[in-house]
């Protein structure tokens, strides 16, 4: 029921840094890999945006989209076939399932396990196991994404929000938030706000470009039929023959 949010755009522009510095790292090793946990508790929406805008992640691990460890592990084999490092990007809400968590928090919350750490331990170990030389660099820039100074396109949509909210409360609207949709700020609910958790749609345009330019186990598939030269049209033996037969 809200098109955007304030803050967004300057939680995936920060965490863009921390992107570039993962890349930096594993790129100076051979078989490196450059992991960086991002928030996103239960919608991967900061690790998916902030890998399409930087262009660079090869892999990117959502609470949307399931993937088993060994499935991880094959995606980075997949990215050396082609360069020996690898960036990965994983929302902390990614792999719970993974792991054992327990308790609540103070606000009642499911207290996540650290996705980050247990990635890092799991990756270094399989990285071990196969590769003589290999390292995995883990960066978790946390609050360097949530506190910090606001863009300018986020510092004048929140100045918006707040002139909007001031009207609405002198007109007498009470129990609502200003939102925005389809280029209009709208004064929606509280209730009707808090009815539905948005999260990423795996068969939406979002995640369409994350896998544009993420690594995929079909990739082998397309290397081999590329490698083997277009098929051809024409059956050989049946031009020799006088006839023609289309593949």
């Amino acid at each position: 029921y809200v098109q955007k949010t304030f803050g967004f755009e300057t939680a995936c522009n920060e965490a863009i840094s921390a992107l570039k510095a993962a890349q930096a790292e594993a790129r100076s090793h051979k078989h490196g890999v450059g992991l960086v946990k991002l928030m996103g508790r239960h919608s991967g929406f900061v690790a998916a945006q902030a890998a399409v805008a930087f262009g660079a992640v090869h892999i990117v691990l959502i609470p949307e989209n399931d993937v088993s460890l060994e499935t991880l592990f094959k995606l980075i084999q997949e990215r050396f076939k082609k360069r020996k490092y690898c960036v990965v990007v994983v929302a902390e809400g990614f792999g719970q399932n993974l792991m054992e968590t327990t308790g609540t928090d103070a606000s009642g919350n499911a207290k996540l396990g650290d996705i980050g750490l247990f990635l890092k331990k799991e990756i270094e170990k399989w990285l071990k196991d196969t590769y003589e030389e290999s390292t995995c660099k883990y960066i978790d820039p946390s609050y360097m994404i949530r506190a910090c100074a606001a863009t300018t396109n986020d510092a004048g949509f929140c100045a918006q929000l707040a002139n909007h909210a001031v009207h609405e409360a002198m007109h007498g609207s009470t129990n609502c938030l200003m939102g925005y949709w389809n280029n209009v700020f709208t004064a929606v609910p509280i209730s009707l706000c808090v009815s539905k958790r948005k999260t990423v749609n795996t068969r939406g345009d979002l995640w369409r470009a994350v896998r544009e330019i993420t690594v995929s186990l079909k990739d082998t598939g397309r290397m081999l039929r590329s490698s083997q030269g277009p098929k051809p049209v024409v059956d050989p033996e049946a031009l020799k023959r006088g006839e023609v037969k289309v593949l």
